[in-house]
């Protein structure tokens, strides 16, 4: 028979070596890394994928960090993992990079490089000794959007005279024109040279710090995607024409230091211009994103999709960048996005991997049913009765299936109880040993129930307990086994809730009444009620 569960539904709004420099390739490493993902999510909507950033700055970087990295191995042994390394919060004075340390810190405050290094190797280490399979971690970036998060972006705007000096320069005014004997200008060529000099120099020291700690692993510069360098625009310093930063990638990407570059596929003027020249020119590795949100693009997704896959032996892969949200009018919104509905960064990850097939078998594997067991057989004798319920929980839903309900159906299943020796399954009391559940719709549940009899003292045998077994017709044969004379599902217990029509189930076996009352308590921010107009 069927066990009856209480049911409620939550309404909300709410990773050889290459060289660079023109140099003779030595390796091709198209599509190493595969597919990525930004990291944000669950453990399994992050595993699913080839690889993952670990976005310290973003995630606590302490054995939190490394648990869920562990976690994500577990799902899938093959994930690799890029590090970006956050090592400059707390190590500045101003308010405007929230202090944060830009490289003039580091060049003229005493003891903030040393701090920034060695918070650096700190990162590095502790995912390289802390995960399980370090072999998996397979290159590192220094922050991202640079030189933004490290400077004051003086380089970004068009300046005039007249206006002051960018906050960085600022800051440090007085020990630049030390450094130059004369006050910076911004507007002089020189000056915006010698920037240029302090940064790279300075970028160079973590990137070699970053190969020590990491054993030699890629080192990738993650410039922002509306900057220039001077091998895109020769006369952009002299012409302090805005958006032009005043050094070379040449600067950056050397031998034992940089092993290349981000590049983003805006559309394919700017890939072809920004990307595309620079690693044909310099014959180094790349990698690069693309990101769900329109206003990031200004070409429709699967374009850049198509760029992204750039048939160079230097294409590492590309990770997705994801924003929850509902549908745009913009031109180049995504195909996908036609219901009236709040989208998730989970249902934007599920999508893009089932259309471009990434991961199904991880999937696969991780949504087998989920069985659990529940009885109460303490005190019993012989011939007393102990009545046992055997849960069948589908975790799959349309999400991980392009949004096609019926492909997350379990179908078929049936469900086992084994019972250990000194008990029995009565035909003439209980349900039937094996039974047929039918099919349970996603993110469903289903129970069977057995009346199951004391023949022996009450006791069980070492190492003997009650065992479930279920199997669809997918093939998903799974189970659970309890050695004791007492186990309960958990009921009662916290759910998230992502988005409307969110639902779980409570397996109130136990409970003699159960009246559903819900609170809803919000996570990141308030939660807002929109009534829908007619």
């Amino acid at each position: 028979m069927r066990g009856k569960l209480a049911f409620l539904s939550v309404i909300t709004i709410g990773w050889l070596t290459w060289s660079v420099h023109g140099a003779e390739k030595t390796s091709n490493s198209y599509w190493e890394w595969g597919w990525g993902t930004y990291g944000s999510g669950s453990a399994l909507d992050v595993a699913r994928y080839d690889w993952s950033l670990i976005n310290f700055g973003n995630v606590p970087a302490d054995e939190r960090t490394v648990q869920r990295c562990n976690e994500i191995l577990r799902l899938n042994p093959k994930h690799r993992f890029v590090i970006r390394v956050w090592p400059i919060m707390g190590k500045g004075d101003c308010p405007e990079n929230r202090n944060q340390a830009t490289f003039l810190h580091c060049l003229y405050t005493p003891g903030t490089l040393d701090r920034v290094l060695e918070e650096t190797r700190r990162q590095v280490r502790l995912i390289l000794d802390g995960v399980r399979t370090p072999q998996n971690v397979v290159g590192m970036t220094f922050l991202e959007e640079l030189p933004n998060h490290f400077t004051s972006s003086p380089f970004k705007r068009g300046w005039q005279e007249g206006d002051p000096l960018p906050w960085g320069i600022k800051r440090f005014e007085k020990e630049i024109a030390a450094d130059l004997d004369t006050p910076f200008e911004m507007n002089n060529p020189e000056h915006r040279l010698w920037w240029g000099r302090k940064y790279t120099e300075m970028i160079a020291e973590i990137h070699r710090t970053m190969k020590e700690a990491g054993a030699e692993r890629l080192v990738l510069y993650w410039q922002a995607t509306f900057y220039y360098t001077l091998d895109h625009d020769p006369e952009g310093v002299e012409k302090c024409k805005r958006n032009v930063v005043p050094y070379s990638y040449r600067d950056i990407v050397t031998p034992g230091l940089c092993d290349g570059i981000f590049g983003y596929p805006n559309n394919e003027k700017v890939w072809d211009r920004q990307t595309r020249s620079i690693v044909e020119t310099m014959n180094c590795r790349f990698f690069s994103q693309l990101s769900t949100p329109a206003f990031m693009r200004i070409a429709r997704f699967e374009d850049t999709v198509a760029l992204a896959r750039w048939r160079n032996p230097g294409n590492l892969g590309a990770f997705l960048y994801m924003q929850g949200g509902r549908s745009s009018k913009a031109w180049n919104r995504l195909p996908y996005v036609r219901e009236d509905r709040y989208w998730t960064i989970a249902d934007h990850a599920r999508r893009f991997a089932w259309d471009y097939k990434v991961g199904l078998d991880v999937v696969h594997k991780a949504l087998a049913p989920e069985v659990a067991l529940d009885y109460l057989a303490e005190g019993k004798r012989t011939g007393d009765f102990v009545h046992v319920w055997g849960q069948v929980r589908n975790p799959r839903d349309a999400s991980w299936y392009g949004g096609d309900a019926d492909r997350a159906v379990l179908k078929d299943v049936k469900l086992t109880l084994h019972v250990p020796d000194g008990f029995e399954i009565p035909a003439e009391n209980s349900a039937p040993q094996t039974i047929p559940l039918g099919d349970i719709p996603g993110r469903s549940c289903m129970a069977g129930d057995w009346w199951v009899r004391v023949t022996g003292d009450g006791s069980l045998p070492k190492g003997q307990g009650f065992r479930l077994e279920t199997v669809a017709a997918q093939g998903l044969p799974t189970g659970t086994s309890c050695l004791g004379l007492a186990a309960e599902i958990p009921v009662l217990e916290s759910h998230a809730v992502a988005r409307s029509g969110d639902t779980w189930s409570e397996p109130a076996y136990r409970l003699p009444r159960f009246e559903p009352a819900v609170e809803i308590v919000p996570r990141k921010q308030d939660i807002v009620f929109r009534k829908r107009l007619a």
